[in-house]
């Protein structure tokens, strides 16, 4: 993918630091509402101002996201590391769980 950029993240997702930069195909605008196919960005920013978002939850259905978007030009294991690149924080293995896992339950 040649518009994709490296996120500067430490820890869990920030959803209230400085603005980051995903592949232009995972949002569809330049805002911080990660989850724009789900809720509109002023219900996602009420929501972000009481607490009431779970960051992590949050940054896993977006590394599922990227996952279904990259397999479908890439094999699993480059795909896993492209994430890996966005998420550096986090290993190839805890990726690889993240991507496989469905409704809070593992696929097997």
């Amino acid at each position: 993918m040649n518009n994709l950029q490296q996120i500067q993240t430490s820890g869990v997702f920030p959803l209230n630091s400085k603005k980051t930069e995903v592949p232009e195909s995972q949002l569809k605008n330049k805002s911080q509402n990660l989850l724009a196919g789900l809720i509109p960005d002023d219900v996602f920013e009420t929501l972000q101002e009481h607490g009431l978002l779970d960051e992590k939850a949050i940054r896993d259905y977006h590394i599922r996201n990227i996952y279904k978007e990259f397999r479908r030009t890439m094999t699993t294991a480059i795909a896993i590391e492209k994430i890996q690149q966005l998420y550096p924080y986090l290993q190839f293995d805890t990726i690889r769980k993240l991507v496989y896992k469905v409704g809070g339950k593992k696929r097997g």
